[in-house]
């Protein structure tokens, strides 16, 4: 780490580091980047929504890479802050997000991330003021070879479940009205009422927090992407267009 640290507080400490924090016995690494052109991106396109995702196994470490993504006026994801960090407990996160937070001209009307509950939680510290969405592509991989193995468990041996379990996650997106919410899920707990763990799973874990991912909780102007995809095709394009050549 000594090259490391020699570099960021070096050449780049004044046009690239925004805060950097030496790993340490009392202290875990972290590292957040912002350039003054990304500074300029957030405030210029950061007011409505901004974009969280992890990305992992980008270094030998096995450090997260958190990136923060706008979208500009043509509708392409750009980044405001790359995060690196040496783990991803809540206090962590908070940490860089307080950081962050001068650097925005105003709080953004709402942040949008995966169902990561650290990630949620130091957001909510932080900017209290903004609201927290869930991506919708990661809501409706809830049941796919994506999702933990705990709740891939739940759902083995269930095709023939599948389709009505699709249905319920297809259906409740787009509902502009709690009460209709309520009422797509008391369907969803009779068609599955022979499945009681999954039926308990999404009780507890996605019926609460409805309002994150179903559209009566996004009924206002947040420039209208329900997905973090602008945050994959950045990366994407970085990993094998600029670095590939």
């Amino acid at each position: 780490m000594n090259s490391t640290t020699q570099l960021l507080e070096g050449a780049f400490r004044h046009c690239v580091i925004f805060f950097y924090q030496p790993f340490s016995p009392q202290t875990d690494l972290v590292i957040v980047l912002q350039t003054p052109s990304m500074r300029d991106n957030l405030q210029e396109y950061g007011r409505d929504i901004v974009f969280m995702d992890a990305t992992h196994g980008v270094n030998q470490n096995g450090f997260p890479l958190f990136t923060l993504v706008v979208r500009d006026s043509h509708g392409h994801g750009i980044p405001i802050a790359y995060i690196i960090l040496g783990n991803e407990k809540q206090a962590m996160l908070q940490l860089t997000l307080e950081k962050l937070k001068p650097t925005f001209s105003v709080a953004p009307k709402c942040f949008m991330v995966d169902k990561d509950q650290a990630e949620i939680n130091a957001i909510r510290k932080v900017f209290n003021e903004s609201d927290v969405l869930l991506c919708w592509y990661h809501v409706t991989q809830v049941s796919s070879s994506s999702a933990s193995q705990s709740v891939q468990r739940l759902f083995r041996n269930m095709n023939p479940y599948s389709d009505a379990l699709n249905q319920m996650y297809n259906e409740s997106l787009p509902v502009l009205q709690e009460h209709e919410f309520k009422k797509k899920a008391e369907m969803f707990h009779c068609q599955l009422k022979n499945l009681k763990d999954v039926c308990k799973y999404f009780r507890n874990h996605w019926e609460p927090i409805g309002h994150l991912w179903s559209n009566f909780g996004r009924c206002y102007k947040h420039g209208d992407p329900e997905t973090n995809n602008l945050i994959e095709r950045y990366t994407f394009l970085c990993m094998f267009t600029l670095l590939v050549g």
